[in-house]
């Protein structure tokens, strides 16, 4: 149950994350302009395209109804979460990241399967249905 809270809460900061990034690049953006700024001269990543942040919102928002599902014992909404998991690495890697980092979006899911497969007879695993 921890895993699939934290899950949660990761797919809600990257929701965050995606709504007020582009607004903090561009006071980033000016902050590394000014002169007189603590950022001045600071060499800030080129953002992300917008329709990576669309995406990647569609896609959160997804896993989170897949993870209340898993809640549920629902074995559809874990392999829709996995989907989600390859999506975003896809995306991720379309949108310009290296591949190394998009891998690290497998994590996820396989942190979510070991955690259901604990446990032995009475793992999460064969609760699902």
């Amino acid at each position: 149950i921890t895993w699939l809270v934290i899950m949660l809460l990761s797919d809600c900061v990257a929701i965050m994350e995606k709504i007020l990034g582009p607004a903090l690049d561009t006071v980033i953006q000016q902050a590394t302009n000014q002169p007189n700024s603590l950022l001045h001269g600071v060499s800030i990543p080129t953002p992300a395209p917008e329709w990576v942040n669309l995406t990647f919102i569609a896609l959160s928002v997804i896993d989170i109804v897949a993870v209340i599902f898993i809640f549920n014992w629902k074995r559809w909404a874990f392999y829709t979460s996995v989907a989600v998991s390859v999506s975003m690495m896809v995306v991720t890697i379309l949108g310009g990241t290296s591949i190394p980092n998009a891998v690290l979006y497998l994590v996820c899911p396989i942190l979510l399967y070991v955690t259901l497969t604990m446990g032995g007879e009475n793992c999460g695993w064969k609760r699902l249905r």
